[in-house]
């Protein structure tokens, strides 16, 4: 004889949704922050079955299944903190799901977090980086502040990567890992956000090598008084200058702008520099081919 072995249809027992409807309401995330002290949550277990829901150890509401094995529960007041929640049927427990509930005290409200700096110890240019910076590491040291104690959460484009307590002064760090690319950093208390961070994670093999410079200075206009005001870069005492002439330069003056990653890199574009020529005038003028 035959026997067929189906796999079972029944659901697990699970929460699947924390839904805040306070304030800015929506979706809680795993590890989320929500100021919304009686969130619905919502999940799965065996059709008809009778389920309880606990936080932190206390039951705060209990359900039926219904005959697909939804149920729902809007639970009792929470206190603000880290929340562990899990459901309960016929003895079994499901899989925790943690959010952090942060309630403002009536006439109060929280502090605002921020993140102040990111820091790269990678490589050989380590040190802070602020808003708007890049980096070439991508396990920085994120820090900030926020309330004292306050649970906070780090989100990297909107999407959750770390959750965290202040200490009793307000700071918190952590190491973060990040991928290469561009990231809007923000921290998150009750649903009280910083202000955003933008850290862009480069690539150190992609970073373009620059190549030799062309030191060939093009003509831009001769002088009464014989000198050239020329366009270019000179690393050698000789300007060629199209058409058909080398001239010897006697001596130059020129500035430039010193870049604050590299030193003295002038800034992208044309610059001006005034040059003494050896050969009168006269020899200069021709006309363009």
């Amino acid at each position: 004889f035959t026997i067929n072995v189906e796999a079972s249809t029944t659901p697990q027992l699970s929460i699947q949704t924390v839904y805040d409807d306070q304030g800015e309401s929506g979706m809680v995330g795993e590890g989320g922050s929500t100021d919304d002290n009686t969130p619905t949550v919502s999940g799965t277990a065996r059709p008809g079955a009778i389920v309880q829901l606990y936080a932190n150890g206390r039951e705060v509401g209990r359900a039926q299944a219904d005959s697909n094995g939804n149920w729902s529960i809007t639970t009792s007041a929470l206190d603000n903190g880290q929340q562990v929640l899990k459901v309960s049927s016929e003895g079994t427990f499901s899989d925790a799901y943690v959010i952090d509930v942060q309630v403002p005290v009536e006439g109060t409200e929280p502090v605002r977090p921020a993140i102040e700096y990111v820091y790269d110890d990678f490589g050989s240019d380590v040190g802070q980086r602020f808003s708007g910076d890049s980096t070439d590491d991508r396990t920085p040291l994120l820090a900030g502040t926020a309330g004292p104690h306050a649970i906070v959460g780090i989100y990297s484009n909107g999407q959750l990567i770390y959750t965290l307590q202040a200490s009793e002064t307000g700071h918190w760090g952590f190491t973060a890992s990040l991928p290469y690319g561009e990231h809007t950093l923000t921290a998150v208390v009750g649903g009280v956000s910083s202000e955003p961070f933008d850290l862009n994670i480069v690539d150190p093999s992609q970073v373009p090598v620059e190549s030799e410079p062309n030191n060939a200075l093009s003509l831009d206009s001769v002088l009464a008084d014989s000198h050239l005001d020329v366009f270019g870069e000179i690393t050698e005492p000789v300007a060629e200058l199209d058409p058909a002439q080398t001239l010897q330069l006697m001596e130059a003056f020129m500035s430039e702008p010193a870049n604050a990653l590299g030193g003295n890199v002038a800034d992208l574009g044309c610059m001006p520099l005034t040059a003494e020529l050896v050969l009168p005038v006269e020899e200069l003028l021709q006309p363009p081919l």
